[in-house]
């Protein structure tokens, strides 16, 4: 064999073990992804039991450690969901009715939160819930 055809089949031979592992690492990216997106989900289910549980105290108004403590889950939600954000591409409206329907955001609460982090050339109608909301109070609806 001459150094042509040896050069060539190094050459090929390296090519290919470059395609095995970038399908590898493929593979390895999509799975941490689904287990990053999953713990993260986790941690915002775990979090919305917190802020539900301290809705539900009666020391809320009363008590500055239980008002601290849930500003700092309310806090910690939009945190998780701009991680849960930053992982889902893309991220738009139909994003958010898609998880309005699975149940990851169960609130409209949870969708104007997750508005906030729409890029503005995606929002329809041009106008937040919180807008929407603030016309028809003033509107008495």
């Amino acid at each position: 064999m001459d150094l042509d055809k040896v050069v060539a089949v190094a050459g090929t031979l390296a090519s290919l073990a470059g395609l095995l592992l970038a399908a590898a690492q493929t593979v390895r990216l999509r799975d941490l992804k689904r287990r990053t997106a999953a713990d993260i989900w986790q941690a915002v289910g775990d979090d919305l039991s917190l802020i539900s549980s301290l809705e539900k105290s009666k020391l809320l108004d009363q008590n500055e450690g239980v008002a601290a403590a849930y500003k700092g889950a309310t806090n910690l939600y939009r945190h998780l969901l701009r991680l849960a954000i930053l992982e889902e591409h893309p991220f738009n409206e139909e994003t958010i009715r898609r998880w309005r329907a699975a149940g990851k955001l169960a609130s409209d609460w949870q969708v104007a939160q997750a508005r906030r982090f729409l890029d503005t050339k995606d929002i329809r109608e041009g106008q937040s819930l919180n807008e929407k909301r603030a016309v028809a109070a003033k509107e008495g609806h």
